[in-house]
């Protein structure tokens, strides 16, 4: 990984771990990664529990007190009696007028109700056992005594045996999705619940000033007393798991010099947020890099990176990303880019990848594909993505964000407008129609600063209760001054949060607000806000477009960014101004992956030095032209092509001298042929993915799909099943003795040669050891010469094919610890459109490999070309279209770039180019998606992609195999402009 541009990586459980977890074989797994590390000087960083998420160390927390240390939840049981019920928390006379809950006495054992009265029973319940979590109930983070078990049963038992390599070659430890209401929680059916855990009456108390107890019927029912019960509920929720878990956990790791890293659940919506953290932002208070995880490539989640990356640049630090997870086997480089690129401008400035894999074995190959290891088979390239984001991490990280503008967060709102749910079969039940009002108000409030171009960081509360203050006519929190506040749409505020702002309007401050409903403090309706509407520097606006005018004209200064056609805000390109102590950086980015958008952008006249944009492909720099604007402005014209990024370095100093512009000359174009002659770089394949089957002397089954033939026979034999991911962990039951082991399985795979091909073909398969294999009847000895695409994949060689039908019997005894798998046949052929085994076409034209000659082709396409002649100078090579992961270019036999993505089509390639001939390679790379799947989905491409669209068997299946089209689109072309000389 070191060699292919990744700085380090996470050492993580992942499904289908048969290592036991935190044993001593997983240690000494973990000090060979840790030594590699060191011997290369990359970084090791460990990561909390066995998958995620965490809390439980694999189950290990909760089967040391199963009393204590398991979920906990406060369900509500409606009944029209009352009655004796010695298990409940609280009991509660009920009533109801026109769905609104309008009184609630709490009342003994055994009272009697009054007319029209119902009786709420509400009782604390422990959560029952799941299989993710290793047969345990999910932890209950919001019990201190249990996350101190869990540091005891994973970050101590790492300190033990690394504490030396702390902070040095380990850096730090990631937390994955910690919750307090997880979606796998199971309390009695249908129930309405909220998180509850031991001392949590108590605590409450403490905090809040009254009983818990009496505040219930008002969180679980909606009536007159709910906002203020909800708020003060959730709000005691989130200190609670804050001081239980964040706190705790990183105070633990500042003391051992690690740096404390992760992301939270539910961080995307205000109503998930609230269910499942309380809120999200005041715990990246105590992590040393705040954290998020960003699913799939198309994601644009504003809420997720804006809430970290305020937190990062209020406190001064670095933020983190997990990325790319759900994104398919065919996820390109220019998704990694377009997703990158969106998160950097947000302020986020590190990726981690979602996963390594070490191996794709069995289930592992549908555990959130891709994977960015050495079984992906583009990996060789994968230095040219990293060496991008590398660039452009190291502008952006450090400094300081140019963002004047604080958005007070409506965390507080949701509080008072989020009641209880129940989760049933992974799907939440529950009314968050007013918290996602709240979002999609406030998200309209965020798109609209960043389309203005006017930055801006949350507030959150609780962290202005903690670190804000008023200083010389802004608010201060941390690093970061803001002389101007924006409310988006509220309902409440802090106790705190209104003092503040109080105080920020008599130093001068400037508050701005939209149509607000904003009437309570602390959950409670207070008069005192009418004071903050009066005050000088508050200003109240009906629409959103008059608030954006007022906050563009208070912040002059700063980079504009307007089309060039209509001098109006060009809402396409996102952008990220930085400083640093001699310059500024700018980036800016093309949202739009389909249009291209020619701009002007706009640099204040007090900050012009030496400005140079940056090649983040090559690290190169040049000097750029600018031109006056207007007397506070000047000019860069650009052109952002679909999905082009471009970063700029501004000198804080020197008189910035005009470049001179380009003589325009005609442009002149080859056209390369429509058809090339092609080499593969990996051998080509013919899935093999159905067969007939057979269990003991059974009858023979119909051919079907592997994963639905290992169904039956796991079904028949009494064994767990394996074909979804999320049971528990191998490590737990696959070496166990189970009765049904030994049965013999044959598997019988027929496919059709059209051709017989001339050189020498191979079997890749797994978990076939101790197999027999016959092929059209002639036994084949079962020795592996080599593997394919992962070390678990052998290859065996074949006898010669025969012409027409060929038949492979795989016969064996099935074991409770097999894994089977789809079989490849591999060699020197082609695979035609019906399947079939025939000749490899010598040529190919543009247009889409698979169907001449490459139809499961999991690997590179190289193109050979070759032209006689020279450019004078400034020959630029074109592919157009293409699809496929990457693409590289080598001319004359050496290396003259990548075209990684569209934006950076334009090869330059004059310095390789000889007045002879010439010969260039243009290879595209693709990927395992039409070896691996999905083969069957309807409904096109998927935008998330898990295990489940692998293993279907209902209508959103396609019986044909949908694939995904590779190669060269159109016909590559040289661009150049003046004199071509040819030499005959």
């Amino acid at each position: 990984m070191l060699a292919h541009g990744m700085g380090g990586y996470f050492l993580h459980s992942r499904e289908g771990l048969e290592t036991e977890y935190m044993g001593e074989d997983w240690m000494e797994a973990i000090r060979a990664a840790v030594e590699a590390a060191k011997a290369r000087g990359g970084q090791a960083w460990l990561y909390d529990e066995d998958r995620f998420p965490s809390g439980g160390a694999g189950g290990k927390v909760q089967s040391a007190n199963r009393a204590a240390f398991g979920a906990r939840a406060v369900t509500v049981e409606i009944l029209r009696e009352g009655g004796n019920h010695p298990d409940a928390l609280a009991l509660f006379a009920l009533k109801w007028q026109k769905g609104s809950l309008v009184f609630a006495r709490e009342i003994g054992q055994n009272e009697a109700l009054r007319s029209e009265e119902q009786l709420a029973v509400f009782r604390e319940e422990l959560s029952a056992p799941c299989e993710w979590f290793n047969n345990e109930a999910p932890p209950d983070n919001l019990n201190p005594a249990a996350v101190r078990q869990f540091i005891l049963s994973t970050h101590e038992e790492y300190r033990k045996r690394f504490e030396k390599d702390f902070g040095e070659t380990i850096r730090g430890i990631f937390t994955d999705e910690p919750n307090i209401a997880d979606f796998r929680a199971r309390y009695s059916p249908g129930r309405l619940w909220i998180p509850w855990t031991e001392g949590f009456a108590a605590y409450f108390a403490e905090k809040r000033g009254y009983a818990a107890a009496s505040a219930l019927p008002w969180i679980f029912f909606t009536g007159e007393g709910s906002f203020q019960a909800r708020h003060d509920y959730w709000r005691t929720i989130t200190e609670r798991f804050c001081e239980a878990y964040s706190r705790q956990i990183g105070q633990w790791c500042e003391k051992h010099h690690l740096q404390y890293t992760g992301h939270y659940m539910g961080e995307n919506a205000l109503s998930s947020s609230t269910r499942m953290s309380g809120a999200v932002m005041p715990h990246y208070v105590f992590e040393h890099m705040p954290g998020i995880d960003m699913l799939t490539g198309d994601a644009r989640e504003l809420l997720t990176a804006r809430q970290c990356s305020s937190v990062a640049n209020q406190l001064g630090r670095r933020s983190i990303c997990e990325m790319y997870g759900c994104s398919g086997w065919e996820f390109t480089f220019e998704g990694q880019k377009r997703a990158g690129d969106w998160l950097y401008a947000m302020g986020i400035d590190t990726r981690c990848q979602h996963h390594a894999l070490y191996t794709i074995r069995g289930c592992a190959k549908r555990d959130y594909p891709p994977t960015f290891n050495y079984n992906s088979i583009w990996w060789e390239h994968n230095s040219v993505v990293e060496d991008y984001f590398a660039r452009l991490s190291a502008a952006l990280s450090g400094g300081r964000a140019v963002r004047p503008v604080l958005v007070l967060h409506p965390q507080s709102s949701a509080w008072g407008v989020t009641g209880a749910g129940y989760c049933q079969d992974f799907v939440w039940h529950t009314d968050d129609s007013q918290a996602d009002a709240l979002q999609a108000q406030m998200e309209a409030l965020l798109q609209g600063l960043f389309n203005a171009h006017v930055d801006f960081d949350f507030g959150d509360e609780l962290i202005l209760e903690w670190m804000g203050e008023v200083e010389s006519g802004a608010v201060r929190i941390g690093q970061m001054r803001y002389p101007i506040v924006v409310l988006p749409y509220l309902e409440n505020m802090e106790d705190h949060t209104f003092a503040l702002l109080a105080q920020f309007l008599q130093k001068g401050g400037r508050v701005l607000t939209i149509g607000n409903a904003l009437t309570r403090i602390q959950g409670i309706a207070d008069k005192r806000l009418q004071s903050l509407e009066v005050a000088d520097g508050y200003a109240s606006f009906q629409s959103l477009e008059a608030l954006l005018e007022a906050v563009q004209a208070l912040v002059p200064e700063r980079v504009r960014i307007l089309e060039a056609a209509r001098s109006c805000e060009c809402a396409e390109i996102a952008c990220l101004t930085k400083e640093y102590c001699d310059h500024r950086a700018i980036f800016a980015v093309n949202t739009d992956a389909l249009r291209d958008c020619d701009v002007r952008i706009l640099l204040p006249q007090s900050w012009v030095g030496n400005l140079h944009a940056v090649n983040l492909l090559t690290g190169d720099m040049e000097d750029c032209a600018i031109e006056p604007w207007d007397k506070n402005f000047v000019c860069l014209a650009k052109r952002f092509m679909a999905g082009e990024s471009a970063l700029y370095l501004l000198e804080n100093e020197g008189v910035h001298a005009s470049v001179p512009r380009k003589s325009v000359e005609q442009e002149q174009i080859l056209f390369l042929p429509p058809r090339a002659r092609v080499t593969r770089t990996h051998p080509n394949a013919l899935l093999l993915d159905t067969c007939r089957w057979r269990l003991g002397d059974g009858p023979w089954r119909e051919e079907e799909q592997i994963w639905s033939m290992q169904n039956h026979v796991r079904a028949s034999l009494g064994m767990r099943q394996i074909y979804a991911n999320g049971s528990p962990q191998r490590y737990r039951w696959v070496f166990a003795p189970h009765p049904g082991d030994g049965a013999r399985l044959q598997m019988e795979f027929a496919f059709e040669v059209a051709d017989v091909p001339e050189t020498a073909v191979q079997l890749a398969a797994e978990g076939i050891e101790g197999f027999s294999l016959f092929l059209n009847g002639e036994t084949v000895a079962l020795k592996p010469d080599g593997w394919f695409m992962d070390r678990c994949i052998k290859t065996y060689p074949l006898p010669a094919l025969r012409k027409g039908r060929n038949v492979l019997l795989l016969t064996g005894r099935y074991h409770n610890a097999c894994q089977l798998e789809d079989c490849f046949l591999l060699g020197d052929f082609g695979v035609n459109a019906n399947r079939a085994v025939a000749k490899e076409p010598a040529f190919v034209r543009v247009g889409d490999w698979c169907l001449q000659g490459y139809f499961h082709y999991a690997g590179g396409l190289c193109y050979h070309y070759a032209f006689r002649g020279k450019p004078s100078a400034g020959a630029r090579l074109f592919l157009g279209c293409y699809e496929g992961v990457t693409a590289s270019v080598r001319v004359n036999g050496r290396s003259a770039g990548s075209i990684p993505w569209h934006s950076a089509d334009g090869l330059e390639i004059s310095a390789f180019l000889e007045k002879g001939e010439n010969h260039i390679d243009i290879e595209i790379m693709g990927s395992q998606r039409n070896l691996l799947g999905l083969f069957h989905q309807t409904g096109g491409q998927n935008v998330w992609v898990d295990w489940t669209f692998f293993q279907r068997a209902d209508s959103r299946i396609d019986p044909e195999y949908v694939l995904r089209p590779y190669g060269l689109m159109e016909r590559p072309r040289i661009a150049w402009k003046g004199v071509w000389t040819r030499v005959e």
